[in-house]
């Protein structure tokens, strides 16, 4: 799940990153810590990207809406 390739999405890390900084408000620089992303920015721009596609795709908002519950 951490690793990254560049040009293709991982779609299950980025997931994660969101909710990390959604539910457990995590700061952006040790959420980047965790899934080794030396930029904090990175980080950002991975969140900001997830609720754009989230808004888009009915189907990536219902896995993520899936594992809100199932954590919650």
């Amino acid at each position: 799940m951490c690793g990254i390739k560049r040009g293709e999405t991982n779609e299950a890390r980025n997931s994660v990153i969101f909710l990390a900084r959604r539910l457990r408000r995590n700061s952006l620089k040790a959420i980047g810590k965790e899934f080794n992303i030396p930029s904090y920015s990175s980080v950002s721009t991975i969140i900001e990207r997830m609720k754009t596609n989230i808004e888009r795709k009915k189907k990536l908002k219902q896995n993520v809406e899936k594992m809100v519950s199932e954590i919650n």
